[in-house]
């Protein structure tokens, strides 16, 4: 008999379906587990409107169901650097079983390239196919995804989903899904929520070269997630403009820059504001110098600052691994040429973002944070791009990042190679992981838990912003009923506040997956569930 099992629950008492709730515009994601007491060699699962819907013409814009099994794998541990293996789960497939074979490609384009030819990355081959395909072996339970896209014109009410397991022709099991959608919609905040990037157009670095369908692919997949914010790495300043034209088509609000810069002063911004990032962690490169020369590097640093200034409606942006270091910006006999932005290392400044509103108010910079966000952790990137952002009152997020292809000839897929021989962090010779938030696919891209985690964070922090906006109104309304309303939902917001620990939080470990111990993967779900009640009470009574 095949079950439908939620993670983390007892395999005596099966669920009977799925609920996903959101509004207009969200994305939901929905993890469950299935088991059966029989091997099953061949297990196709689809989605199917309901019977009620089958066959009707409707006026509601059905929201689409997308299906994934999840592939459990040896990952070098779970955190920065090369550790004992773990099995994890990570990637998101149609059928995990295939092989995940990869390879590169040589190129000679002249006789100087002999003794040193290009290697151009070749990614796997994914199947293409809308069901999810796998084995299940007797009462092993596996996990699966689904990903839930409500559109923007989808009206309040319910609509229901199903997804059929057959096997061998013949039904095994029936999962109804239900989605209530509600009648209101999630504000956007100002905040930056900015990822890394790193994929290129100019075929010269071969390390990151993608083709431009499968670049506009990589940055619509960034931007469908949430992210507003994108960096490009191009130097060429004809590939710079064009990379910037499709991230401006796509939606990006802003774009960041990175050295060494093509022609700046030529590059045309219509619709983006650009971001120009003047060093990174340079504190760490001034205290491990190595064979670099450390006043070159300032100076770098305040170049790149003057190059800056003649970009018009430009910002500015640092990164550094210690927020101590920000004084040597503020003296003008120092180093000077202060940033608009600060980005800093959160797992080397947590007990600092507890003091995000003096700092603010002492300075006028703003101030993000990031972490390495390809560790094997949703929960962590869930939180931090989420509940733990807006406690901390940062401006934004800058993790890192979407994909950083290892050098030729190691494989993304393989964690126990190397991935950039020659980078070390400080004095730290320890070898990293790969970076990879998602992987690359022939013509599209792997998702993983820890991306879709945090996508959710994102929404989670949208509904945090809608929520203070909704108990601002109702604090400050003439209804009675409201102000009791917003200052009880007030106290709730609160109260799951209290369990986000801006300094208790584990970030870096190489075995624990879970950012805090008092915290349930799931409770997340049920917080969001709390503040959409919240909003959906006060906009009920407030627009009444």
């Amino acid at each position: 008999m095949l079950q439908l099992i939620h993670p983390g629950q007892a395999t005596e008492n099966p669920m009977q379906s799925l609920l996903a709730r959101g509004t207009a515009g969200e994305t939901i994601s929905l993890k469950f587990e299935l088991q059966s007491d029989v091997r099953i060699d061949e297990l196709c699962m689809s989605v199917e409107p309901s019977h009620a819907y089958q066959g009707v013409q409707s006026s509601r814009a059905n929201p689409g169901i997308e299906l994934f099994v999840v592939k459990k794998w040896q990952a070098a541990g779970v955190g920065v650097y090369q550790a004992a293996p773990m099995e994890v789960e990570e990637l998101l497939l149609k059928d995990d079983r295939i092989n995940l074979t990869d390879s590169y490609r040589k190129e000679i384009r002249s006789w100087k390239e002999i003794l040193n030819p290009r290697y151009f990355y070749q990614a796997p081959e994914i199947p293409t196919h809308e069901n999810v395909r796998t084995t299940l072996e007797p009462n092993r339970s596996k996990s699966f995804f689904a990903r839930v896209k409500i559109p923007q014109k989808m009206v309040p009410g319910q609509d229901t989903f199903q997804i059929i397991c057959q096997s061998n022709s013949e039904i095994q099991l029936t999962i109804p899904v239900r989605i209530e959608i509600g009648a209101f919609k999630l504000l956007q905040p100002p905040q930056n929520f900015f990822i890394w990037f790193k994929g290129r157009l100019d075929p010269q670095y071969p390390q990151h070269l993608l083709n431009e369908s499968d670049f506009r692919l990589q940055l619509q997949d960034i931007y469908d997630h949430g992210f507003n914010c994108v960096s490009l790495t191009e130097t060429d300043t004809k590939f710079a403009q064009t990379a910037i034209e499709i991230a401006e088509e796509i939606g990006f609000a802003r774009i960041v820059l990175t050295p060494p810069f093509p022609e700046l002063s030529k590059l045309r911004f219509q619709k983006a504001q650009p971001i120009i990032y003047l060093s990174d962690e340079l504190d760490m490169h001034l205290e491990f110098p190595g064979n670099e020369n450390p006043q070159q590097l300032i100076q770098y640093h305040q170049i790149n600052y003057t190059r800056a200034e003649a970009v018009p409606n430009a910002l500015t942006l640092v990164s550094l691994l210690n927020h101590t270091f920000i004084k040597r910006f503020q003296d003008d006999k120092d180093i000077a040429h202060g940033p608009d932005i600060y980005a800093l290392y959160l797992n080397r400044n947590r007990e600092f973002f507890q003091f995000t509103d003096q700092v603010s108010n002492s300075n006028s910079s703003k101030l993000f944070y990031y972490w390495q966000c390809y560790m094997e952790k949703p929960s962590l990137n869930r939180v931090l791009a989420g509940a733990y952002l807006w406690k901390s009152g940062a401006a934004g997020i800058s993790p890192y990042c979407y994909q950083h292809m290892p050098t030729y000839p190691n494989s993304p897929f393989n964690d126990f190679d190397e991935w950039e021989p020659d980078f070390h962090e400080g004095g730290i010779k320890r070898p990293f992981k790969d970076h990879m938030t998602t992987y690359p696919a022939k013509a599209g891209v792997i998702p993983t838990l820890q991306w879709e985690a945090l996508r959710d964070g994102i929404t989670d922090f949208k509904y945090w912003f809608t929520l203070h906006s909704w108990i601002e109104k109702g604090l400050t309304s003439e209804n009675n009923d409201a102000v009791q309303l917003a200052s009880t939902a007030r106290e709730r917001s609160n109260a799951i506040l209290a369990r986000i620990n801006l300094t208790g939080i584990t970030i870096n470990s190489e075995t624990e997956l879970e950012p805090y111990d008092t915290v349930k993967p799931h409770e997340y779900d049920e917080f969001r569930d709390q503040l959409r009640s919240d909003i959906e009470a006060l906009a009920n009574l407030l627009m009444s």
